[in-house]
């Protein structure tokens, strides 16, 4: 039998659908509440990138709702590799890391290097809730 995810994660955008020509700052997202993070990223189309021409994602996070506070997230609170946007992307490709630090907010930017643009969008899952059902 299969065990129940549903009512044990809650997703969000962390990233609103958009095409990215440039600079991007996702959403804040609250963690408060749950023990376990994924972000993901899609990359729907990749229409202009390489090996000089890239976008990456850096995750900063906070106590602040408004992130007054933020730092980048150290390497040792992230689980996997942070996504990189270049020539070797397929389009419909998603990419995902895991977070593992012990602040409230975070948020995913998007990071140019030189003139890469793509359409992208930015999942948080938020897992193990401290009280669950979520939905």
């Amino acid at each position: 039998m299969r065990k129940d995810l549903y009512h044990n994660i809650e997703p969000e955008t962390a990233i609103n659908y958009q095409a990215v020509t440039g600079a991007v700052t996702g959403n804040t997202i609250d963690v408060k509440g749950f023990e376990s993070i994924d972000l993901q990223l899609l990359a729907h189309t990749v229409t202009t990138a390489d090996a000089s021409n890239y976008l990456t994602v850096a995750l900063y996070e906070g106590d602040e709702s408004d992130m007054s506070d933020e730092s980048v997230v150290a390497a040792t609170n992230i689980l996997g590799t942070l996504p990189v946007i270049d020539g070797d992307t397929a389009d419909n490709s998603l990419q995902h890391f895991g977070y593992i630090g012990n602040k409230r907010y975070i948020r995913m930017k998007i990071v140019e290097t030189g003139t890469a643009s793509a359409t992208l969008t930015g999942v948080v899952v938020k897992g193990d809730p401290h009280h669950a059902p979520v939905n």
